[in-house]
């Protein structure tokens, strides 16, 4: 069944195997893309932190990607490594998160523009 278009962000992508784990705007269940074997021309070309803009179909117990479209590549690298990290941290949860909650937690806008202040630099 076709749920239509929507945009997500690429947080895993092996390019050897052709394949993308898609977080969707929606904030519904991961999505996978599979670049389809019997393409005569290779698609297009993904990796993690590209945004792009996609069909979203739910087959039996996934969401599938089909007809990715980059809109911005590399546009969140920071959330990559990040998940990156944490993958290789063995599950240890930051300093401050809440073990029993699924929601990742982001510092507040003012702490974030207070971080860029003090690292600016002035010629």
């Amino acid at each position: 069944m076709s749920l239509g278009r929507m945009c997500g962000l690429l947080l895993w992508a092996n390019s050897d195997d052709q394949k993308a784990v898609v977080w969707c705007e929606d904030q519904g269940d991961l999505a996978f893309y599979v670049e389809p074997k019997d393409t005569a021309m290779s698609g297009v070309a993904l990796d993690a932190g590209d945004l792009i803009e996609f069909e979203l179909r739910e087959d039996r117990q996934f969401r599938r990607v089909t007809n990715p479209t980059l809109l911005v590549q590399d546009h969140a690298p920071e959330l990559v490594a990040k998940l990156g990290r944490c993958a290789n941290s063995g599950g240890v949860a930051p300093s401050g998160a809440d073990t029993n909650s699924n929601v990742v937690p982001f510092r507040r806008a003012r702490d974030w523009a207070n971080s860029i202040a003090t690292t600016h630099v002035t010629a």
